[in-house]
């Protein structure tokens, strides 16, 4: 009675054990769980191989087709498509600041910044992204969107991606 009893608990315990093993392995794999409270690195899109960038770096959890391009084959970007890392980009009242929406993680595990580089010509738009959860973090991509103030009103200049160089925005046109 005593031995049917422990194998009634014992063998779900064990059977658990190996599960979340198994589980955690996997994260640990694949970066979904990092260890530790440091940054992560991220995927850059388009790099084709994997390759990851440093943290804090330009990158995207969540590539996406730059306005006014057209995806590939079943609406994604084909293989040689340049992909903007906004979804789109909109000049506030004034021309003194634009606001940027793009896809990320969840807010709780990564933060983001937009900044402009402007010259005579251009408003060079950059996102960079922070790992700041601990542990495992959900893998799920959400809408994000940020304003960014101009030092100077935006005027005849193109806002572009600075990861891609593509023109985000043209007020001329």
């Amino acid at each position: 009675m005593a031995s049917a009893l422990l194998s009634r608990v014992a063998v779900p315990l064990v059977v658990a054990g190996v599960v979340l093993a198994i589980v955690l392995g996997a994260a640990a794999v694949t970066g979904r769980f990092t260890p530790g409270d440091g940054p992560s690195s991220v995927v850059v899109p388009g790099s084709g191989n994997g390759a990851a960038a440093e943290p804090g770096s330009v990158g995207s959890g969540m590539p996406s087709v730059s306005p006014g391009s057209e995806p590939g084959p079943g609406g994604s970007p084909g293989p040689d498509e340049e992909v903007s890392q906004f979804t789109s980009v909109t000049l506030l009242a004034g021309g003194r600041s634009v606001m940027v929406t793009f896809w990320g993680g969840v807010e709780a595990c990564y933060d983001y910044t937009v900044t402009a580089t402007e010259t005579a010509e251009t408003v060079a738009l950059t996102r960079t992204e922070r790992f700041r959860g601990k542990g495992a973090c959900i893998d799920r991509a959400v809408e994000h969107s940020r304003t960014v103030a101009l030092d100077a009103p935006l005027g005849g200049r193109s806002v572009v991606d600075a990861l891609t160089g593509k023109t985000l925005l043209d007020p001329t046109r």
